[in-house]
C-alpha cells in the first residue's frame, strides 16, 4: 500500500486537475510532499519505534496512513491535497521501516533471507503496480478512488497486526540526535522547493544560467586549476615544440587546438 501510493497519483493528474481546477503542473506538488515526507520522517522511525514500542508504532502508522487517504479522498482544494499527503507520508514514514524492525526481530537466522524476500517483492511490484491501476480507477469510477482503495487494506492490516503480532515493550535509549534529523528534513524540503520552483518557472531571471556557467571548467574552478596545471605538463613535455619554445606559446597552441589538446574540457 505505501509503496504503491508513490505513483498511483500520476496517471489521475488531468482528472484531479478537472476537479479540483487548478493547473495539472501544480499537481506536482501532491507527489513531491508525499515523497518529502517519507525522506524526512523516515530517520526518525527507528527512535521512535524503540522508545513507544515497535507494535505500537506501527498500528498508529497504519491508522495514520489510511486516515490521511480518507483525507486526500475528500479533498476540495490543492492546499488540502497537499496537506493530506503530507500526513499520508508521515505514516508511510513509520509503517514500512517499523514493520521492516519487526520483522527482522522475530524471525530466525534461517528463516532471514527467505523472509526479506518476501519483503522486498512489495517494494518492487508497488510502484509498478501503482500507474496501471492509478489510471483503471480513474477511468471506471474517479480519481478519490485511488485512496478509497486504501481504506479496506488499512484496516485488514490493523487487524492483523493486532491480532497476529506480539506487543513489544518501549526500550529508552539516548535522547534522538534532533539537530541532525531538524537538518536533514530542512535540506531535503527546501532541496525539493527549488526543484519544484525551477520547473514552474518561478526561478529569477539571473539564476538560469548560473548551472551551465558554474558547470563549464573554469579558470577558478578546482577543474579548471587541475586543467591548467595537466596542461602546463603536457606542455612542458610536448615533443612537437622545440626545446626554445616558451611554454606561454605552447598553451596558446593548445588553446586554438583543442582537438589535440588531450586535457581539453571543452
Amino acid at each position: 500500500m505505501q509503496n504503491m501510493d508513490g505513483t498511483i497519483v500520476a496517471t489521475a493528474i488531468p482528472s484531479m486537475a478537472r476537479d479540483l481546477n487548478v493547473d495539472p503542473v501544480h499537481l506536482s506538488s501532491a507527489i513531491t510532499a508525499y515523497l518529502v515526507a517519507l525522506t524526512v520522517f523516515i530517520p526518525a522511525s527507528g527512535w521512535v519505534a524503540d522508545r513507544f514500542g515497535a507494535r505500537r508504532v506501527f498500528m498508529w502508522a497504519i491508522a495514520t496512513f489510511t486516515l490521511a487517504s480518507i483525507a486526500c479522498a475528500a479533498s476540495t482544494s490543492l492546499a488540502t491535497l497537499i496537506a493530506a499527503r503530507i500526513v499520508q507520508g508521515l505514516g508511510g514514514a513509520m509503517m514500512v521501516p517499523v514493520g521492516r524492525l519487526i520483522l527482522f526481530r522475530g524471525v530466525k537466522r534461517e528463516e532471514l533471507l527467505q523472509a526479506t524476500t518476501w519483503l522486498t517483492m512489495p517494494a518492487l511490484i508497488g510502484p509498478l503496480l501503482g500507474p496501471p491501476l492509478g489510471g483503471f480507477l480513474t477511468d471506471t469510477l474517479s480519481w478519490r478512488s485511488i485512496f478509497w482503495v486504501n481504506v479496506p487494506v488499512g484496516i485488514a492490516g490493523l487487524l492483523l497486526t493486532w491480532r497476529l503480532l506480539p506487543p513489544s515493550h518501549p526500550e529508552h535509549k539516548r535522547p534522538p540526535d534532533v539537530r541532525g534529523m531538524v537538518l536533514i528534513g530542512a535540506s531535503l524540503t527546501l532541496f525539493m522547493i527549488g526543484i519544484e520552483s525551477a520547473g514552474r518557472g518561478f526561478m529569477p531571471g539571473g539564476l538560469p544560467w548560473l548551472l551551465p556557467r558554474a558547470a563549464r571548467c573554469s579558470s577558478g574552478s578546482p577543474c579548471g586549476i587541475a586543467n591548467a596545471r595537466r596542461t602546463r605538463q603536457s606542455t612542458s613535455r610536448c615533443s612537437r615544440f622545440p626545446p626554445s619554445t616558451p611554454r606561454r606559446s605552447r598553451a596558446a597552441c593548445f588553446a586554438r587546438v583543442p582537438a589535440r589538446c588531450p586535457f581539453s574540457c571543452r
